[in-house]
């Protein structure tokens, strides 16, 4: 845990606690109305001095005020509770190394980490079917078929092999690509950048789901 989570976390549980008291507080004052004030003041004469002087001095408050900083430090823990976004940045050397043109200092990748794209393929069909995508720009599925022909002069087709570009929306820092494909489905990863994958099937894909992330 970072010193900055510390604190974060040592200001929530402070804020929680002193919620906690002066709800304490608000239902004290409630308490006081209900039984009466001049009753629990004769009480409290009995006991030790300074104990009447506090009660006296909480009871005499009203009940607006530890309701509102009750209600205030609600409001600034569920503050310091709320999603974080956190921006990754990348140097420049780094971001040159990826293919990024930039003058210097750092460039924000916007947290971009993980990409992700899951396609199916119907039995004949060279356009797939959506099923999943995270921070995806745009896909082309591309299915070419190799053909010859016999000494007879037929033509026949000797065979399909599929492209998949994958486009990304934010540039990613990841250095590990991951194909999922059924069994017997071979492929080969042709090119990878900051900002696009490119996996060629050795053959058509039919009735299969594709799965192309980066890490």
């Amino acid at each position: 845990m970072t010193p900055s989570e510390k604190k974060t976390l040592l200001a929530r549980v402070i804020g929680w606690l002193l919620s906690v008291i002066f709800f304490m507080w608000t239902g004290f004052t409630f308490l006081m109305d209900w039984v009466g004030r001049s009753t629990a003041l004769e009480d409290f004469q009995q006991l030790q001095e300074r104990l009447p002087a506090i009660l006296e001095w909480l009871y005499q408050t009203p009940w607006y005020v530890p309701a509102g900083l009750a209600a205030l430090l609600s409001a600034v823990v569920i503050w310091l509770n709320r999603p974080q976004h956190r921006i990754s940045t990348i140097t420049t050397d780094e971001a040159r190394r990826l293919g990024l043109d930039v003058p210097g200092g750092t460039v924000d990748v916007g947290g971009a980490q993980k990409t992700s794209l899951r396609l199916f393929y119907r039995d004949g069909d060279t356009t797939p079917d959506l099923v999943s995508q995270e921070n995806l720009f745009r896909y082309y599925s591309l299915t070419f078929l190799t053909k010859g022909v016999r000494e007879d002069g037929e033509e026949i087709t000797m065979g399909t092999t599929t492209a998949l570009w994958v486009m990304y929306d934010k540039p990613v820092t990841a250095a590990n690509v991951r194909v999922r494909v059924p069994a017997g489905l071979g492929y080969e990863i042709k090119d990878f950048g900051p900002r696009h994958v490119i996996v060629l099937f050795l053959r058509m894909p039919s009735n299969a789901t594709v799965e192309v992330e980066t890490y």
